[in-house]
């Protein structure tokens, strides 16, 4: 039996919830403005204009030091890592039918979404100068994913509007769990 390095089925769920608060959190920081909540984190790397001058334990340049604590703010240190976290296990959850079919869906949607964001970040190099090329490259790292997420859920629904196209129109629950599918008395499932 091959391995599969997927999360499991209620994992999904537990994404949704997390990347809906995030864009809620996005959008009340677009709405009220930025909403600052300080905090301080280890680091590998920090200093410049990015954090609190204080002492690590190796200089390496002007304020900047190896190993120490630093200060930042969630939204540009915490928020990510969540919000991040919650489309991977939108994305990498299993299926409550995972067969080779959608592994397949799973493949060709994730190849399709990396063709697409280096794209992406091809036509940001063109065309996007200053300082708006770091932020385009910045939350275009979100955009794998959120590309990935939209081509196997649309692709994940025409499969299964696919199988269900039959004679009758009635409702009834298929083998995904769903009720939107239309078969009754077909062996098209």
């Amino acid at each position: 039996m091959k391995k599969t390095y997927l999360f499991p089925t209620g994992f999904e769920k537990v994404g949704w919830i997390i990347t809906i608060l995030s864009v809620v959190w996005i959008i009340l920081n677009g709405i009220l403005g930025t909403i600052e909540i300080s905090m301080v984190l280890p680091a590998l790397i920090y200093g410049g204009n990015f954090s609190a001058p204080s002492e690590g334990l190796i200089k390496i340049g002007e304020d900047v030091y190896l190993l120490g604590l630093a200060k930042t703010d969630f939204n540009a240190t915490l928020f990510p890592v969540i919000f991040i976290t919650g489309m991977l296990f939108v994305g990498f959850a299993k299926q409550k039918i995972e067969d080779e079919m959608i592994s397949h869906l799973r493949q060709r949607s994730l190849v399709w979404s990396i063709i697409v964001s280096y794209s992406f970040y091809a036509l940001i190099t063109l065309l996007v100068y200053g300082h708006y090329f770091l932020y385009a490259y910045v939350y275009g790292i979100y955009l794998f994913l959120i590309f990935f997420i939209i081509k196997f859920k649309i692709d994940l629904f025409r499969l299964k509007r696919e199988v269900c196209k039959c004679k009758d129109n009635e409702e009834i629950n298929d083998e995904y769990g769903d009720t939107d599918c239309c078969c009754k008395n077909c062996d098209c499932v």
